[in-house]
């Protein structure tokens, strides 16, 4: 198999030696026009790349910013829960006020 390459390269060689000069023009433009063709797909797809990889790092970072306040909500609802229990305020007022279940109230409790 290697050998059939080497073999097709010397036939391309040998028969671009006969090519005319307009010929061997068309050759190269085609092989210039390829050439760019494949650079500007690459270009594309890296930008594509990049542009993608943008908007998912600003959607991660965005899910991320609503995952931190929605826990930092709970941990302050907590902590005013510790502290309504603290002052002896009644369980029921407290699950009124904060909107938390009997089952994290006791938790709570026995943090």
């Amino acid at each position: 198999m290697l050998r059939d390459r080497y073999v097709n390269q010397a036939f391309e060689t040998m028969e671009r030696a006969n090519w005319t000069p307009e010929e061997y023009d068309a050759y190269i433009r085609a092989c210039l026009l390829l050439e760019a063709e494949e650079l500007t797909a690459k270009e594309q797809f890296d930008l594509g790349f990049s542009e993608g990889e943008v908007r998912g790092e600003a959607r991660g970072e965005a899910r991320g910013k609503e995952i931190g306040k929605a826990i930092g909500q709970v941990k302050a609802i907590e902590e005013t829960a510790r502290k309504l229990l603290i002052l002896g305020i009644d369980r029921e007022s407290i699950l009124k006020a904060t909107g938390l279940s009997l089952e994290a109230l006791a938790q709570l409790n026995q943090k």
